[in-house]
């Protein structure tokens, strides 16, 4: 990949912690740029993450995640949205509040519309691409509950099945969440002009316990391995 590749990635407290630090990892290891800026944070200062895991009950649970630092001016990068050539916005309930936040509105509708760059919305975070009027006419897949929201906003809901499917829809990317981070990467890098390669018989095996680091690259690699 181009090192002049530049990825803006929105963030915020309580933000999906696999959705920031996978993308983050894995297309920095790819030579992508990928910046992080956050509303009302300025360059150092930490977002919280959150972990959300099925433990048997009828909903996720929400666990404490990582301290996720900003590495970019939220206001700098808003101004001059043209200086990245994709957007990412992890899911987690963070996007509930920037969905009234006009300045990241107004971000996510300049890449959506008036850019046509690459835009990645994964589980909750496709409300920021109703919020700012750009969901009519595109198919799109989320976090089951936000089925209405893709409908009453004109898009076309399709059911997120299996678990790992990204919908690119033009330069629109959507997935349920984490569970479909080796389509979303490898979807997002063809949209960058990149090339991904499979199919080789290429393995990695992984040593795993119980205690386990839940930053496993198992997400990150499928797109390049068989």
């Amino acid at each position: 990949m181009a090192p002049s590749k530049k990825v803006l990635m929105l963030c915020g407290d309580y933000m999906e912690d696999y959705e920031a630090a996978v993308p983050f990892y894995a297309l920095a290891g790819l030579g992508v740029a990928v910046h992080c800026a956050a509303p009302g944070k300025a360059p150092g200062d930490p977002c919280l993450t959150a972990v959300h895991d099925f433990l048997g009950y009828e909903l996720y649970t929400e666990l404490p995640g990582h301290r996720f630092r900003v590495t970019a001016d939220f206001a700098a990068a808003a101004a001059d949205p043209s200086a990245y050539d994709a957007l990412v916005v992890p899911g987690g309930r963070f996007v509930e509040q920037l969905s009234v936040d006009p300045e990241a509105v107004a971000l996510v509708k300049a890449f959506a519309g008036e850019l046509r760059r690459p835009v990645v919305l994964t589980c909750h975070s496709q409300v920021l691409l109703a919020a700012a009027g750009a969901m009519g006419g595109v198919r799109c897949t989320a976090f089951f509950s936000l089925r209405p929201v893709v409908e009453l906003a004109g898009g076309t809901w399709v059911e997120p099945d299996p678990l790992s499917l990204c919908v690119a829809d033009g330069h629109v990317l959507t997935a349920i969440g984490w569970p479909a981070h080796g389509e979303v990467i490898a979807q997002l890098l063809r949209a960058l002009g990149g090339r991904v390669l499979g199919g080789r018989g290429q393995g990695v095996l992984f040593l795993c316990a119980v205690s386990y680091s839940h930053f496993s690259p198992v997400p990150s690699l499928s797109p390049f391995l068989n």
